[in-house]
């Protein structure tokens, strides 16, 4: 069941501990929208999506405030990855370096599937007994 959240998390570890000089330098999307900070966001904000969809597929689930402590918990797992990493970019990875604005993105993207969580349960008639 956690076949495709492991394999996202291999790609995302490849992808952040990549060196400096295989990344492009100074496009037009990084001055534009922050591209960097939009892809750190999309990779964890999909690997916390997937290490969480076979706690709401399971046959046996558990109840929703569970469902919410999971979901917690795997995005403070996450974030804690994207601390990391920003630390072995710093001291292990020629050409990258330590951004606070990087683990800023990793969080945002870590708890946006809690608050998408949250809505839906909100938004339906989600029983607490479910």
């Amino acid at each position: 069941k956690f076949i495709p959240a492991i394999i996202w998390l291999i790609l995302a570890v490849v992808l952040l501990t990549l060196p400096g000089s295989t990344l492009p330098h100074k496009t037009w999307l990084n001055s534009i929208i922050y591209f960097d900070k939009i892809v750190h966001i999309g990779l964890f904000s999909m690997m916390v999506f997937l290490f969480f969809m076979p706690f709401i597929k399971s046959k046996s689930a558990p109840l929703v405030s569970q469902k919410k402590r999971i979901l917690f918990r795997v995005a403070l797992s996450g974030l804690a990855l994207g601390i990391i990493i920003e630390f072995v970019q710093k001291y292990w990875i020629p050409g990258r370096g330590f951004e606070i604005t990087d683990i800023v993105a990793d969080g945002v993207g870590c708890f946006l599937p809690f608050v998408f969580f949250r809505l839906m349960v909100k938004s339906s008639n989600y029983k607490t007994s479910k």
